[in-house]
């Protein structure tokens, strides 16, 4: 398994394949907008409902593409290197984010209970809660996410680049150090976002679980949009001259533990909280278990969980492009359905109803986004040029590679796969 590690550059069909890609992001950015515009002026209610759950669909990615970028700088596993520069691109998105929260802001006292002077001098609950609650707070909070995650993820990229244009390792032991403490920090900052941009919908109810889901959700459809853009270019060098099947497996191992994790966290936090029985917390499932939301979330346990669950038990699945693509793309798909049934019920309540504003919306929201991460990878090879860890990890790449051949046979009919 001989690389060439010093002519790690791009062929000449990435850069219009990334062209390409924008263009489709902008036509949908364009359609999308002019629905929401159309429904905005129709029903503003409806338009800042549907808006919200769009941002956040997307907003959580972007956020778990810089969970996964910390966690590669920590445990520098091979399969990271092959997706640093879709981690990076995705983490620049994030002060883009920051901007397309304006329309919620202006929308607060449509989607939020608690900024309703009226409504909290006659709620008890709302009156304790306000010192947090209150819009000056929420902006102030809502600003400084933003800034730590942007903060934190372009200093950690700045570092990267230094040792990939100086050839120097030097800080490769800070970079492990601070992408441990950003870790934890974007855990500890995405559970505030959580409360405070879905949580407070129901600003009566409360979980400690909530934002470990916002967190495991944002990673596990980062993934999903990262596995789905390396197939998409696994034809494209330097990729094609790196991607064996145990990367394919190791992207597919990571996505079997996320889905794992979200399910246990999603059970844990139903079965303390309907097993407690307290009336501030069980009406929240109570709402959710009825009606169509009862088959939303019977369908999330089953489609969300089961399925994908059992597809990647399977290694040679994992380690076929095309299958574990479509898982990717399953879930992005079954992560909006989780999304809406978190989301849309704390207007709705027990009245099921679903707009076209919420499909809209994500198109929207999604085509903005898409075009802008396609404009960061613009220009950059899609793969780390030089890291003194890259050698050794394919290394230990091309020992489990063999072991594997033994254990599968001959898998060459797997590589003409991923490389064709």
């Amino acid at each position: 398994m001989a690389r060439n590690f010093n002519t790690i550059v791009n062929d000449e069909n990435v850069q219009p394949k990334i062209s390409g890609l924008q263009k489709k992001a902008i036509a949908v950015a364009v359609v999308g907008i002019a629905l929401l515009v159309v429904g905005a002026i129709s029903d503003s209610d409806q338009f800042y409902r549907s808006y919200l759950l769009g941002y956040i669909y997307w907003v959580i990615i972007s956020v778990g593409m810089f969970a996964l970028y910390a966690l590669h700088n920590v445990v520098s596993g091979a399969w990271g290197f092959t997706i640093r520069r879709f981690l990076e691109a995705g983490v620049r998105t994030l002060p883009l984010m920051l901007i397309l929260f304006v329309p919620i802001l202006f929308g607060m006292h449509s989607l939020y209970e608690w900024t309703h002077t009226d409504v909290v001098a006659k709620d008890h609950i709302l009156h304790q809660k306000a010192p947090y609650l209150n819009e000056t707070f929420f902006i102030i909070r809502l600003v400084f996410y933003f800034v730590l995650w942007s903060g934190l993820g372009f200093y950690l990229m700045k570092l990267n680049r230094q040792i990939e244009e100086n050839r120097d390792p030097s800080s490769l032991g800070k970079i492990q150090k601070l992408s441990a403490v950003t870790l934890l920090l974007i855990i500890l900052s995405g559970t505030f976002a959580a409360v405070d941009w879905m949580m407070s919908l129901e600003p009566h109810w409360f979980s400690t679980i909530y934002g470990i889901l916002f967190v495991s959700g944002g990673t596990l459809s980062g993934l999903a949009l990262t596995i789905w853009l390396l197939v998409k270019f696994r034809g494209n060098r330097p990729l094609s001259d790196f991607l064996v099947p145990r990367i394919f497996h190791d992207m597919g191992t990571l996505l079997f533990t996320l889905t794992m994790f979200w399910a246990y966290i999603s059970f844990s936090q139903f079965i303390i909280i309907w097993s407690g029985n307290v009336a501030e917390e069980t009406p929240w499932y109570a709402v959710r278990m009825a009606n169509e939301w009862g088959t939303i979330g019977w369908g999330l346990v089953f489609l969300h969980f089961a399925l994908p669950w059992v597809i990647l038990l399977s290694k040679k699945a994992k380690r076929n492009p095309q299958i574990l693509s479509a898982v990717a793309i399953w879930m992005l798909a079954m992560r909006f359905m989780d999304l809406y049934w978190l989301i849309a019920p704390a207007h709705l309540r027990s009245t099921f109803s679903f707009h076209w504003l919420d499909i809209a919306a994500p198109l929207a929201v999604g085509g903005i986004w898409m075009a802008y991460y396609c404009q960061q990878l613009q220009g950059k090879t899609l793969m780390t040029v030089w890291d003194p860890r890259l050698q050794d990890a394919w290394h230990r790449i091309g020992n489990a590679d063999a072991a594997d051949s033994a254990y599968f046979g001959d898998t060459s009919s797997v590589k003409e796969g991923i490389h064709g």
